[in-house]
């Protein structure tokens, strides 16, 4: 009877500590799409405030997500991403980097920037007629494409890729972003 008890003693604790552990794990779970939606548009108003610094400029963005390369460990712009962003849990935030960027998402009116913003389809082919392009948008220097974005399961890091595309200097890169007091700031980031 002893013997029984003491089994059994054993058990319940065994079995209070598994939940308690299970509790206390972080949760890989994934957060609901509008949930997600709203800190994607914060993380992209953040990344479009760097390339524009409220210069009065009309901001032009592309009105889908550009459609990035899958995750492999090998593909050299991951490497980039690895070497250049230690503080990037890997490969947890690639790997959803890489699924949200399976297909382009529509994107919507939903940025937060000082400046006016217009979204313009992939058909307004941008390098047929510059001209015509910039009449058409006066005092804009080019389209933004945005890529999908990438964040831990905490969603207080996000991954994207961001180009600006224009007859002058523009580039893009990637983009390491930081949640601290509920404002994504730009923590690092790797032309490329």
């Amino acid at each position: 009877m002893k013997r029984l008890i003491i089994n059994l003693a054993v058990f319940v604790l065994t079995l209070a500590i598994g939940a308690t552990l299970h509790a206390l794990r972080p949760t890989n779970k994934r957060v609901s799409r509008p949930a997600r939606e709203t800190e994607s548009y914060g993380v992209y108003s953040a990344v479009i405030k760097e390339f524009h610094h409220g210069d009065g400029n009309l901001v032009l963005i592309y009105d889908v997500t550009s459609v990035g390369p899958p995750y492999k460990e090998e593909a050299a712009e991951f490497k980039i991403v690895r070497k250049n962003f230690p503080k990037v849990k890997m490969p947890e935030i690639l790997r959803d980097y890489s699924s949200e960027n399976v297909t382009h998402q529509a994107l919507t009116p939903r940025f937060a920037l000082a400046s006016h913003y217009a979204l313009v389809t992939d058909s307004e082919n941008y390098f047929a007629n510059v001209g015509s392009f910039h009449s058409r948008y006066l005092n804009s220097r080019g389209i933004i494409g945005l890529s999908a974005i990438g964040f831990n399961a905490r969603m207080d890091q996000a991954l994207l890729y961001a180009r600006e595309l224009c007859a002058g200097e523009c580039g893009g890169g990637f983009y390491l972003l930081t949640k601290e007091d509920g404002v994504w700031t730009i923590a690092e980031w790797q032309l490329g």
